[in-house]
C-alpha cells in the first residue's frame, strides 16, 4: 500500500533522491553525519554544485535528519508510516490512562505495540517533528527511554490525535502558514512551574555510563580510550569533570539542544588544550582559547587538526554571544553540535 498521498508529493531531482536515500540509511543505522561530510563521501554520485539546503524542509531537517515525508519520498510503501501511527496511538492510550500524565516509558509502548525499542525510538523521532508531542526525553540511542509531557498542549496533542494522515495534513498547513520552525517541539517551553520541574527531571542526573556507551557507537570513542589519550590530566577529580561534561554534551545533542552542547564542547576543548600545553611547559599568550590554538600552531602541535580547531573556536565564540546570532543562518544546528563533539575526540587522538 502506498502511503505517500498525491497532495504530499514533490518533484525531486535524481541528486535529491540520492541524498534522501543516504539520509534514510543514516536514520536506519542511528548515525549522525555532518551534511558537508556526507556530500564529500557521496562524491560522483551527486553533482559538485548540488545544494542539499535547497531540499524542502518538509523532507529534511538540518541537512541530514530525514522527516517522515522524506522517508516516503524514498519509499512510499515504507513500514515506518504504520509503525509511527501505531506508536502514537499507543502513547495516546497511555496518556489518557492517567489522571495527571507526566511521562511515557518506552517499556510500556513496547508492551502495547509489540515493537522493539529501536522501532519505537525511530517512530518517536519521526512524529516529534510533526507536532508538540514531548518536552524532552532521557535515555540514549540504543536503550530504553522515557519522554516527558510537561504541558497541557502536549497532552492535548495526544488526546486529539486520530490518524497520521490528518496529522501530516495539519503539520503541512501550519508550515505553509509559517507557524512552525524546525525545533518547535525541542525548544524550552514557557516558564510554567510544571515545565521547569520536568526539565530539571530530565537534566538532573543523566546516566553517564549509558551515555558513554552511546558515544562509542556514534563516535567510536570509549571512556577508557579517551582517558588514555588525555593521560596528561593528573588530577582524578579534574578528569572526572571532563568525562561528565562530554557525556552531558552528547546528551544535549541527542535531546535537541545544540547551542548548549557546543558551548560545553568548547569549554572542554579549551581546558584540554590548557592542560596539554601546561604539560608541555608552554605558556600561551594570551591565556585564552585563541591563545591556546596559536601556541599549538607556533609549536607545531596537533598540526592535522588545527583547521578544525580554529573552526571550533569561531563557532564557540559565535554561540557564546547572543548578539552574533543575528539570523537563522548563524543558529547552531544539531549536526554542527554533533560534529563539534566529534572534534573533541579527533583532537584527543592527536595528543602525544
Amino acid at each position: 500500500m502506498a502511503f505517500l498521498k498525491k497532495r504530499w508529493k514533490q518533484t525531486l531531482s535524481e541528486a535529491d533522491r540520492v541524498w534522501l536515500s543516504e539520509c534514510l540509511n543514516l536514520f536506519e543505522n542511528r548515525k549522525q553525519l555532518n551534511p558537508w561530510v556526507l556530500k564529500s563521501r557521496l562524491g560522483s554520485k551527486i553533482p559538485d554544485e548540488y545544494d542539499f539546503e535547497s531540499l524542502s524542509n518538509r523532507n529534511l531537517c538540518e541537512g541530514t535528519d530525514i522527516t517522515l515525508l522524506g522517508v516516503l519520498h524514498v519509499d512510499e510503501h515504507s513500514e515506518y508510516y504504520l509503525t509511527t501511527e501505531k506508536t502514537i496511538l499507543a502513547a495516546k492510550q497511555l496518556v489518557l490512562k492517567e489522571e495527571t500524565p507526566h511521562e511515557i516509558e518506552s517499556q510500556s509502548l513496547e508492551e502495547i505495540t509489540g515493537f522493539p525499542i529501536k522501532q519505537i525510538r525511530q517512530a518517536f523521532k519521526l512524529f516529534r517533528m510533526l507536532g508538540e508531542f514531548s518536552s524532552g526525553w532521557s535515555g540514549t540511542t540504543n536503550a530504553e527511554f522515557r519522554t516527558y509531557l510537561g504541558q497541557n498542549n502536549i497532552i492535548k496533542e495526544y488526546s486529539q490525535f486520530t490518524n497520521l494522515e490528518k496529522l501530516i495534513d495539519n503539520w503541512l498547513e501550519r508550515k505553509n502558514k509559517g507557524e512552525l520552525g524546525w525545533l518547535e517541539n525541542d525548544q524550552l517551553m514557557s516558564a510554567e512551574s510544571e515545565t521547569i520541574i520536568d526539565l530539571v527531571r530530565i537534566f538532573e542526573k543523566p546516566d553517564e555510563a549509558l551515555l558513554w556507551r552511546d558515544i562509542e557507537k556514534v563516535h567510536g570513542m570509549t571512556k577508557r580510550k579517551f582517558g588514555n589519550q588525555t593521560n596528561f590530566i593528573k588530577e582524578r577529580f579534574q578528569k572526572n569533570i571532563i568525562f561528565r561534561d562530554i557525556a552531558q554534551a552528547h546528551f544535549l545533542v541527542l535531546n535537541g539542544f545544540p547551542k548548549p552542547a557546543v558551548i560545553l564542547c568548547g569549554s572542554v576543548l579549551e581546558e584540554l588544550l590548557r592542560l596539554y600545553l601546561e604539560e608541555k611547559g608552554i605558556k600561551p599568550k594570551p591565556d585564552t582559547f585563541n591563545g591556546y590554538v596559536k601556541a599549538c600552531v607556533d609549536n607545531d602541535l596537533l598540526s592535522k587538526s588545527i583547521n578544525g580547531l580554529s573552526d571550533a573556536v569561531r563557532v564557540f565564540r559565535n554561540v557564546a554571544h547572543i548578539k552574533l546570532e543575528k539570523t537563522k543562518k548563524e543558529t547552531i544546528s544539531k549536526s554542527t553540535a554533533g560534529a563539534t563533539l566529534g572534534l573533541v575526540f579527533t583532537i584527543a587522538e592527536r595528543f602525544d
